[in-house]
This record gives structure tokens, C-alpha cells and sequence, in this order.
């Protein structure tokens, strides 16, 4: 199981708020481009997930929720006990500045599989911290995230409005655009 922490300048709640508003996940996971909640009920949240770097189709995940601290997701579609399994868990920085965000991921496939997917696994928890840290910048306010919805950040903005947008990530450029299915 791939597990990375990073240190969040934001409070529990506005961190878990984001992490279990999966509807949104397109708007900040650089590897989510759709997401659609299928169930809730009580603290369990069942959501279908698109995100070609992880797998060729579409997936279902079931999420517990343990506000504000937790929140856990396993795979339940036809892939059985292989798929996605992992967790979210949320302190409070020991200096009390902060919030430490601990992502843990694995994928379980064919065992000849099992070394790619470790890796593809760290390198999606990585990416989602960093968007994360970009989501909340160091004056701990989530950016464009209001209480109401939807993010009012110029990219998401952009891409919420279909206008291709340049983003420049870890030394690259890429060229944003949303795409209607």
C-alpha cells in the first residue's frame, strides 16, 4: 500500500469537506475526469469514478465516512477482491497550524501487475496531495470553494466553461479542456 503525508494549511473540516465532496473530484484530482455519487446513506457513499491513469473503465467506490478525521473507499463493482482500496485520514498539526493529510492507496490486480501498481498507486496519492496543497494555499482558504458549491478558481473556471486552458505542472505545460461525453 503506497502512504504519503503532507501538512495542509487549513482546518480538519474544510480538508474533509473537499476530500468527501466527490462529485467535485474532476474540479482538483489531476487523474479524475468524472465522478458521479450513486448512494448515500448515514456515513457510507457509494460513487462511480472515471480516471484513465488508474484503470481502462470506469469504477465504483464505497467510501465510510469518520468526520472529520477519516474516510476509507474500497472498490465493490465487478472486479471483487481486486481494485482500489485505501484511505484518507486527517489531524491536526502538532504546532496546531495546520492539519496532516495521510493518503494511503493500493491496487490489487494479477501479481505480475503488483510492482507497476504499487507504483501507479504512490504517484496518484502524490498527485492528489500536491493538488491539494494547491486547493489549499498556505493562507489555509481553500481556493474558489465557497460554502454554497461549485470552485470559483480561474482554471476551474475555464475548464468548467469548456475554454482551453494552459497549466504548467511539475516543468510541463499542458493544454486543459473539458470534453462532454
Amino acid at each position: 500500500m503506497a502512504t504519503l503525508s503532507c501538512t495542509l494549511s487549513a482546518p480538519l473540516d474544510k480538508i474533509f469537506g473537499v476530500l468527501s465532496d466527490y462529485a467535485n473530484y474532476p474540479l482538483w484530482a489531476p487523474d479524475v475526469v468524472s465522478a458521479t455519487v450513486l448512494a448515500r446513506e448515514g456515513d457510507i457513499v457509494v460513487a462511480e469514478f472515471e480516471s484513465p491513469f488508474l484503470t481502462e473503465k470506469k469504477y465504483v467506490l464505497e467510501f465510510l465516512l469518520v468526520p472529520p478525521t477519516a474516510i476509507a473507499f474500497k472498490q465493490v463493482d465487478q472486479f471483487g477482491e481486486r481494485g482500489v482500496r485505501g484511505r484518507w485520514d486527517l489531524k491536526q498539526a502538532r504546532d496546531g497550524t495546520g492539519t496532516v493529510v495521510t493518503g494511503s492507496m493500493s491496487v490489487r490486480a494479477e501479481m505480475r501487475k503488483l510492482l507497476i501498481n504499487r507504483r501507479r498507486a504512490r504517484l496518484i496519492v502524490r498527485r492528489r496531495l500536491d493538488s491539494l496543497k494547491e486547493v489549499f494555499p498556505a493562507d489555509g482558504d481553500a481556493v474558489g470553494r465557497g460554502s454554497e458549491g461549485p470552485a470559483d478558481h480561474p482554471l476551474l473556471r475555464a475548464i468548467t466553461a469548456g475554454e482551453p486552458t494552459t497549466v504548467s505542472w511539475q516543468g510541463m505545460k499542458y493544454v486543459v479542456t473539458k470534453s462532454e461525453r
